[in-house]
């Protein structure tokens, strides 16, 4: 079962021949929720985005309280549009999406499937992990955010039962998918799925909602833990098979669905936040145990 919500906003100008959507989706390490650290990594993150950055899409996921999300938005005040699905302690599923651009709807969809004590995934079932969804005024664009449930085990050689579990969210998620597709909409997938490219998880949601991996070419580990280990020795095929570099990759994507005549074109992919910034009390720190994924995408309206 699906809840959804919708809310109107007003006009915005936009380009005559094409939209440009540059977008940024990043784990925010929204815990512990308590910790003096995370407020300084998220101004230092809003900060970082407001002087160096043109995106005007941010997905965020793993943002948890209301704190925090208010502590964004003051931070982020470029970006007046905030989507998120209220609950009871901060954004459900810790998911919110800041845009530029406005939006003329917005909705959540829960995972029916999220997880138990029994495999140690109870976690997602406490944040509530689903799919956002939001819909640009005046175009046929949808962006997607969406939160996995977490691999309890950091392990991406994953076996049945959390294998099921994330099957289960995949056909979720295409269901939403099929429910808002119509010709010539573009939909815009993000979000920390928690599986690598080389998984059976990633085959079968490629194949269900027939997408196109923005990062596609991209091999080395968004999973900071893996990443930091591998930053040296990624690029030689000796070191990548020893240290499974692969098996340990992208959890973190950017997907493109396109339905109309026109294509999309991607005019540039890199990684951000993937080295340690100063935080406004001096110290070094990363911003948080992933690495965030920037696209620019031209749509032609």
């Amino acid at each position: 079962m699906h809840v959804w919500d919708t809310f109107v906003c007003y006009n915005f100008p936009m380009a005559e021949n094409k939209l440009t959507l540059s977008i940024i989706s990043f784990n925010t390490l929204g815990v512990p929720v308590a910790s003096k650290q995370l407020t300084e990594r998220y101004v230092t993150l809003a900060n970082s985005i407001g002087d160096s950055t043109d995106a005007n899409i941010l997905a965020f996921q793993e943002v948890h309280t209301y704190v925090h999300l208010h502590l964004l938005k003051r931070f982020l005040k470029t970006f007046p549009y905030v989507v998120y699905k209220k609950a009871l302690y901060g954004p459900k599923g810790g998911l919110v999406i800041f845009s530029k651009l406005p939006i003329v709807s917005e909705n959540f969809s829960k995972f029916n499937l999220r997880g138990n004590l029994k495999d140690q995934t109870f976690y997602a079932r406490l944040i509530r992990n689903g799919i956002l969804v939001c819909k640009l005024k005046n175009h046929p664009v949808y962006i997607l955010n969406t939160y996995f449930t977490t691999n309890p085990d950091i392990n991406w050689l994953m076996k049945k039962p959390f294998t099921q579990i994330q099957e289960a969210q995949i056909h979720d998620l295409a269901k939403v998918i099929t429910h808002i597709q119509q010709p010539d909409t573009t939909i815009i997938l993000t979000g920390d799925f928690n599986f690598t490219k080389d998984s059976s998880s990633y085959a079968l949601l490629t194949k269900m909602i027939k997408c196109t991996d923005v990062f596609a070419k991209f091999e080395l580990p968004t999973y900071l833990r893996e990443r930091k280990s591998l930053k040296l020795l990624w690029r030689i095929k000796f070191f990548d098979r020893i240290l499974h570099a692969k098996e340990s990759g992208r959890v973190d994507y950017i997907f493109l669905i396109e339905n109309g005549k026109h294509k999309v074109a991607i005019k540039e992919t890199k990684h951000t936040f993937d080295e340690k910034m100063k935080l406004y009390n001096g110290k070094l720190s990363y911003l948080s145990d992933h690495i965030g994924l920037y696209a620019k995408m031209e749509l032609p309206l």
